[in-house]
């Protein structure tokens, strides 16, 4: 999985821009069904701040980046009257996707250390 994480937030907008976190919260609502990059960009602009809008451009990277680089969406894909289309729905729970990530920060910030995980996880005495 790989995010940028902004310290200074709380939440989802730790690891979300406020589109995205709007996208992700959606896929993990109870008995929300696959779902397209029309309803996806319709919904996100309506729970979006008054005044505030995002292209659907942004909405299908942002759909595709959960997919193909952070693992946490897949699809469902087909062709059908107008072109080609994904359905796109949660792989993880919420407590998954943090897991996963708590897991791959504290692995990465030990690899980028060059200490042991002993050595930076030790407390001062």
């Amino acid at each position: 999985m790989e995010v940028k994480v902004d310290l200074g937030r709380k939440d989802l907008s730790l690891l979300f821009k406020p589109y995205e976190r709007i996208m992700v919260e959606y896929a993990w609502e109870e008995g929300v069904e696959p779902t397209g990059s029309g309803k996806l960009f319709r919904l996100v602009n309506e729970r979006l701040p008054e005044g505030q809008t995002i292209s659907r451009t942004s909405v299908i990277f942002a759909a595709n980046r959960f997919k193909e680089k952070y693992g946490i969406w897949d699809c469902t894909e087909g062709t059908e009257k107008g072109g080609y289309r994904r359905l796109y729905f949660a792989k993880v729970t919420q407590s998954e996707a943090w897991k996963i990530l708590a897991r791959t920060f504290v692995l990465r910030v030990v690899e980028a250390s060059g200490l042991s995980r002993e050595e930076l996880f030790l407390e001062e005495k």
